[in-house]
């Protein structure tokens, strides 16, 4: 089983689910909805961890796109933290959904699906089928942090003949998950960083490279981690971007063609 947006701060596990949404720097419209589905996770993931709630992916797919689910949320962090940050951000993110009739106040589903349709329907893949049967749980027995401090092997076989969409979204979550593991690592004392140093080993890379890979090839020397990305052309990258592609090779002592 494994949950890779279990741990982690609410900004780190929103960035990670982020990476299931294509880039819209070129596009104010999509950014538009990139940063409200940002903000959406980002605030009921602090709501949940407020409420010492565990949760998963069908968890967050109920909350973003049903409005009893979130008027019960509200009703926790009402009752357990009235006075907390959290709660008074979560009721203000409430807000902008609520509607009133005769019946009383509402939640526009609507207006919540139009928003956060995108996202939440990228989510519900991972909470449904086969890959709802590992990854609907909140108790996971793989955990990437905790590997490499451990120095255990993890392998991940994506399904890319048979699910190919559902498979690039995954190995998006597993390479966010790393990243923030990297950090994590990055952050212990230098006598506890994996010595010898933890290898990652990322065969197919162009099927789920993305734009934040760089940076991660640049922070993971400093937390002994070395990263071995292997595709079939250097197009792999350039499809995202030539500049990706430069700074992936800038950033690779050894190259083997």
């Amino acid at each position: 089983s494994y949950n890779p947006i279990l741990h982690g701060d609410p900004d780190e596990v929103a960035s990670r689910l982020l990476s299931l949404i294509p880039s819209s720097e070129n596009n104010p419209g999509a950014d538009y909805y990139r940063q409200s589905a940002k903000q959406g996770i980002t605030t009921l993931v602090a709501a949940l961890q407020e409420t010492r709630l565990a949760y998963n992916f069908i968890d967050l797919t109920i909350l973003l796109l049903n409005g009893r689910a979130l008027q019960y949320l509200e009703s926790l962090l009402v009752r357990d933290a009235p006075a907390s940050p959290v709660t008074h951000n979560f009721r203000l993110f409430l807000d902008k959904y609520k509607t009133t009739s005769a019946k009383g106040v509402d939640i526009d589903v609507n207006k919540l699906r139009d928003i956060f349709g995108g996202i939440a329907g990228r989510m519900y893949d991972f909470g449904t089928g086969t890959f709802g049967e590992v990854m609907n749980t909140y108790t996971p027995e793989a955990n990437i942090f905790e590997a490499i401090k451990a120095n255990k092997v993890v392998y991940v076989m994506l399904p890319t003949m048979g699910k190919n969409e559902q498979a690039q979204n995954f190995g998006k979550m597993v390479v966010g998950d790393l990243r923030t593991a990297v950090s994590w690592v990055q952050a212990m004392p230098e006598p506890k960083r994996p010595d010898p140093p933890f290898m990652v080993f990322a065969d197919e890379a162009g099927s789920y490279v993305g734009q934040s890979w760089p940076r991660m090839f640049e922070q993971a020397r400093s937390a002994r981690i070395w990263l071995m990305p292997a595709t079939q052309t250097r197009a792999n990258f350039e499809a995202i971007s030539k500049e990706l592609e430069q700074m992936i090779t800038g950033n690779t002592w050894t190259k083997v063609f």
